[in-house]
């Protein structure tokens, strides 16, 4: 099982590769250069391109926005970066839109300040992106919201205040976020409808909500992140919109002082696999709330819960534990140990395992989150 599912994670970033070259462009018909004051709504046409030379600080007064039919360039390099800031007072400023024509939308090296952004079925790849938000926004008002298309967002710093939400991804076919921060941002990843998408390498920083959210999704693989001082849940599989999630992949991942680490609800089904779970208050809720004869379902393998209040948790569902350990006592499983657990130094956020009783066959090396 853990070969085909890191078969998969090499598909899927071999998948992720080929999104990365840049996209062939028409000559650039529409250029914004230097210090620009936007005081209107702009369209750019089908056949023309929307481009902003590396430097260039755009403002947006109140109700401007660019509005863009062709394809998105917005490309600044790491000495010479692009500024986007909304100046108006209204809480909420979509400051830039694409529309399906567009085609593509380049956003690399950039500050978007209080502004936020609307695609629709474009090909996006933002890289070295940091958002910043200190406005009062409604609750789903997103930084970003894509609509169908395809996104490749990496190396990318979202620093909120805990209003509004992050990166909304609707009905998208390979959604992939990897190597990015979010700092304060409700619900940071939302992806709603969306199949064989990655998040991957990402930090999440201080939610008040949720962090990561499956909604309707299928063959969704959670890798190698860390989520700290999550007010809800960490990662949510299943919800509201879209209704149940399946064949969820949550594999190598790490969940500190969060009120609920893995939350499996709404007949949605999830394979779990070292994960190190500590300080939170439930490490693994697995519930279906409907009185319909459905359940939700985990199997969960390899993994870590230290000093977390309720380990797990299950309503009309099923939880299936193999190779686990805790401070406290697990349900029944497969080779389950309950013993003390020592790491290397958590101030530091550093959770090897330096204990020695572990799992028949298993030493810190198999299990829980190994960092990478």
């Amino acid at each position: 099982m853990r070969h085909t599912l890191l078969l998969l994670f090499a598909i899927t970033l071999l998948v992720s590769c080929s999104k990365e070259d840049p996209p062939v462009l028409p000559e650039i018909e529409y250029m914004f250069d230097g210090d620009v004051l936007i005081t209107e709504r702009i369209y750019i046409g089908e056949d023309e391109v929307l481009s902003i030379a590396p430097g260039s600080t755009i403002r947006f007064a109140p109700g401007a926005k660019l509005e863009s039919f062709g394809p998105i360039s917005i490309v600044g390099t790491e000495s010479e970066p692009i500024t986007l800031i909304s100046e108006d007072t209204v809480d909420d400023h979509w400051i830039l839109v694409s529309w399906e024509s567009a085609g593509t939308f380049d956003l690399v090296h950039t500050y978007v300040i209080n502004g936020l952004i609307t695609t629709h079925l474009t090909d996006c790849h933002f890289k070295n992106v940091n958002f910043y938000n200190d406005k009062d926004l409604e609750w789903n008002s997103a930084c970003t919201r894509f609509w169908s298309g395809e996104i490749l967002i990496e190396d990318c710093i979202m620093d909120w205040n805990r209003k509004g939400e992050g990166f909304l991804v609707h009905n998208i076919h390979q959604p992939i976020i990897r190597n990015c921060t979010f700092k304060k941002v409700n619900d940071a990843v939302e992806y709603i409808l969306c199949t064989d998408g990655v998040v991957h390498s990402c930090t999440f920083l201080s939610n008040s909500d949720d962090a990561v959210d499956l909604n309707g999704c299928d063959n969704i693989l959670i890798t190698n992140n860390e989520f700290y001082d999550t007010k809800n849940r960490g990662l949510e599989i299943g919800g509201d919109v879209g209704g149940k999630s399946t064949n969820t992949k949550v594999i190598n991942n790490l969940f500190v002082d969060c009120k609920i680490a893995v939350n499996v609800k709404d007949n949605s089904d999830a394979i779990v696999e070292n994960i190190t779970v500590v300080r939170n208050e439930t490490g693994l809720e697995i519930i279906h709330e409907q009185n319909d004869g459905l359940t939700s379902n985990a199997d969960v393998y390899n993994s870590v819960i230290v000093d977390t209040r309720w380990p797990t948790y299950t309503q009309e569902s099923t939880l299936s534990l193999t190779n686990c350990m805790s401070d406290d006592p697990l349900p029944n499983g497969t080779n389950i140990v309950q013993t003390t657990i020592e790491f290397a130094d958590t101030s530091m956020n550093d959770y090897k395992i330096i204990s020695s009783t572990f799992p028949t066959g298993m030493d810190a090396t198999t299990m829980g989150y190994q960092k990478q």
